[in-house]
């Protein structure tokens, strides 16, 4: 039975997928187990959003659709907006416009005024976002104002133009920051020289499957890339070394979509070797996993990346840079590269000449990290004690 004495409200920038989506699906399922939780995306609000990957019940709206629904003056701009340039996704994606953004009509006023009445509700506050995100200081400004506890689940990496003394400010009202690494948490508790700051990483969604995956026995020709299509993640630098050092039978796969594809299929230059998959849901990721031989991670910005737990789960070699917590993941790794395409060249080289016993080893190797200490029970222990 719930506790009805505390509530617990998250305000993320959800959208339909995305790493951020995983990190608030899961901590809404453990808050829910013992009380109550609400989401509110401070993004788009999608019916079918990986956030109800851990819930289907989950109690989750968005911003810009509780404002559509409960505002007469903003429905009925937004309606006429709709009328004038007719669209066929949902009204509330066009909640900011022109007409309602004009300070006749003031929506960031009355996006603030429902924020704090959801606030005073709540005993918990929690957001999960990057630092500065769009509304986090005013969400931190009003929590505090009123008592109530907050946590911050960063996400993303954390950049040096976040930290300034303006934003030391209201990071000093956060009661308790909660990163994926010891780097993401040596960064803002140097800067801050105060706060209670935790280390808690992620555990794979659907872990089952991908535990269930077997040891591999053939070597490694089936290369691939698991990301959204943005220039920070490097995906460009993977296309180029892999066309240098493929043979006949190699294979890159890129999973994903994203405002960079146009550049990176033409980077790619029709190669019958590099397959554009598109987007993929969550459902299917180990199955990916299941078909390819060794995972690139060439990111530049990124707190996880989620991937890189996905493939120590399925005990598949990997090729990453130094991105997020991947160092503290895999202290003693092999295959790390500086972010350059000649050193990613050399690491698919030895990737391609591994013996099959010798990818069996790495294999074994990360997933014996993964179970030793990224685990979807050991992450629940490490939040049901800090997370309180």
């Amino acid at each position: 039975m719930k506790k009805e004495k505390k509530e617990y409200i998250i305000f993320a920038p959800i959208n339909q997928y995305g790493g951020v989506n995983l990190d608030v699906g899961f901590l809404a399922l453990l808050i829910s187990e013992e009380y109550s939780v609400i989401v509110i995306s401070l993004g788009n609000f999608y019916s079918n959003s990986s956030v109800f990957l851990f819930d289907k019940n989950l109690n989750y709206n968005s911003l810009d659709r509780i404002i559509y629904n409960n505002n007469f003056l903003v429905k009925f701009l937004t309606n006429l907006i709709c009328i004038i340039k007719p669209i066929k996704i949902p009204k509330h994606f066009r909640v900011e416009n022109l007409i309602t953004k004009s300070q006749f009509i003031n929506l960031n006023k009355i996006k603030l005024a429902y924020i704090e009445k959801e606030i005073l509700k709540a005993d918990v506050i929690v957001l999960c976002s990057q630092l500065t995100s769009n509304y986090m200081k005013e969400i931190v400004d009003i929590a505090h104002s009123h008592n109530k506890k907050i946590i911050f689940r960063t996400t993303g990496q954390i950049n040096k133009n976040q930290l300034s003394d303006e934003n030391k400010v209201w990071f000093k009202k956060v009661s308790v920051f909660i990163h994926h690494s010891k780097k993401s948490q040596g960064i803002l508790k140097e800067f801050m020289q105060s706060g209670e700051h935790k280390v808690i990483d992620q555990n794979a969604c659907f872990e089952e499957e991908f535990l269930k995956i077997p040891i591999r026995k053939k070597n490694i020709s089936r290369f691939f890339t698991l990301s959204r299509l943005h220039e920070s993640k490097g995906i460009d630098t993977a296309i180029s070394a892999f066309l240098k050092v493929s043979g006949i039978e190699d294979t890159l796969t890129i999973y994903g979509d994203g405002a960079d594809e146009k550049r990176l299929k033409k980077i790619a230059n029709n190669s019958p070797t590099i397959i554009f998959n598109g987007k993929v849901d969550f459902k299917d990721v180990p199955k990916i996993f299941s078909e390819n031989d060794c995972l690139i991670i060439s990111s530049k910005f990124e707190a996880g990346p989620y991937s890189g737990i996905e493939s120590m789960a399925a005990g598949t070699p990997l090729i990453s840079t130094r991105v997020g917590a991947m160092e503290e993941r895999l202290p003693n790794y092999s295959y790390f590269y500086d972010g350059s395409e000649e050193e990613l060249e050399r690491l698919m080289k030895l990737m391609k000449v591994l013996s099959i016993e010798d990818i069996q080893v790495i294999s074994r190797n990360l997933r014996k990290i993964y179970l030793n200490a990224y685990t979807e029970s050991t992450i629940r222990e490490l939040y049901n004690v800090n997370f309180e």
